[in-house]
């Protein structure tokens, strides 16, 4: 659907109107919503040079046309600020760019879409990267998130039973934004890492079939939470286990990143370790899935299985509060080793 082209909708100018017109339509994603009146959208397309007719590409799995102006109604929708639309933007490209073949419009797991923001504009419009980042976040980390999951709703066609076959979905299928803690980074900022410069402003869609909080109240030194860490990442049946490719994601607190660089680990050594740590020996595996193991090519020296198919894979963030005690582990989805990276940082282009 094209802006000249965009059906409009009379409703009852209420917000309980809009939401009662929403649940009878089988739109939205069961949570009350902005009427995206065409005031509210050119508000939006005001903030982006980008012409409103400008197509990013086809949402799977109805094959929607994701141009500017469609992204505009859908973040209008999910209740964000007009300076949030170009992270909503950048975001829908970067899902496109690292996920070619959307499985989440498609697969029966629960993966979606994790957002990273980083550079200047995490403070000039409020993405919270510190206490509660991956929770009750705010206002720009809860509808940056829900837009972008909106336009794969409304615009894809994501319907949970009727086109999409996750078997139990997960809380992140609403919205799963948050940012890094750059300057807490006492290696290089994840944007930094994929090529791009400390000022420019980055959003990166990572992977997630779930979080796993890590709790280690006893350890005192790097090599102790770091072990910790690993252990509770390693999984038997995890979809990281059906494609070696998967990526993982570790978001570590500023009190541990600082340790560990103070103790002489570099971002390599702490991938590498994590990366090493944990895998597991072949007979941990149930019987028939070894013979899988075997036919895909997981298996390394000394019959063991890594979680993913090398260190690089591991995505090393940092974020939270400086309470420490806590890391988060966010396993991804592989794609399968013909296809792309399954994940892309895309700059923000908000001039």
């Amino acid at each position: 659907m094209t802006a000249s082209n965009a059906q409009m909708i009379e409703i009852e100018d209420s917000v309980e109107g809009f939401y009662e017109f929403l649940d009878e339509t089988n739109t939205g994603d069961g949570l009350p919503g902005v009427p995206p009146t065409q005031a509210r959208v050119d508000a939006m397309l005001a903030t982006t040079p980008r012409d409103p007719d400008e197509l990013l590409g086809l949402l799977k799995p109805r094959h929607g046309m994701a141009t500017i102006e469609a992204i505009a109604r859908n973040a209008v929708m999910a209740g964000c600020k007009p300076e949030y639309f170009p992270v909503v933007v950048a975001a829908v490209e970067a899902v496109l760019a690292g996920d070619v073949r959307q499985v989440q419009a498609h697969t029966t797991n629960s993966s979606t879409a994790l957002l990273v923001v980083n550079g200047p504009i995490r403070d000039e419009i409020g993405v919270n990267y510190k206490e509660g980042c991956f929770g009750v976040a705010g206002r720009a980390n809860a509808t940056i998130g829900r837009a972008v999951q909106l336009c794969w709703t409304n615009i894809g066609g994501v319907k949970a039973g009727p086109t999409s076959k996750t078997v139990f979905g997960q809380p992140g299928r609403y919205t799963m934004c948050i940012g890094e803690w750059d300057e807490a980074n006492p290696w290089q900022p994840f944007h930094v890492q994929r090529g791009f410069e400390p000022t420019h402003s980055t959003v990166s869609a990572l992977w997630a079939t779930g979080t796993t909080l890590i709790t280690d109240i006893w350890s005192r030194c790097s090599e102790s939470y770091l072990l910790g860490i690993a252990l509770s990442i390693n999984a038997v049946t995890g979809a990281c286990m059906i494609l070696g490719d998967a990526e993982i994601t570790v978001a570590i607190n500023p009190q541990w990143a600082e340790l560990f660089a103070s103790e002489g680990l570099s971002l390599a050594d702490v991938q590498h370790f994590l990366w090493e740590k944990s895998q597991l020996p072949l007979d941990r595996f149930p019987h028939e899935h070894i013979h899988a193991l075997k036919n895909g090519n997981r298996i390394i020296d000394g019959d063991m299985v890594p979680q993913t198919v090398d260190a690089d894979h591991f995505n090393i963030l940092v974020a939270g509060g400086r309470g420490g005690i806590h890391a988060t582990v966010v396993h991804g989805m592989g794609h399968g080793r013909a296809w792309n990276a399954p994940s892309a940082t895309v700059a923000i282009n908000d001039q």
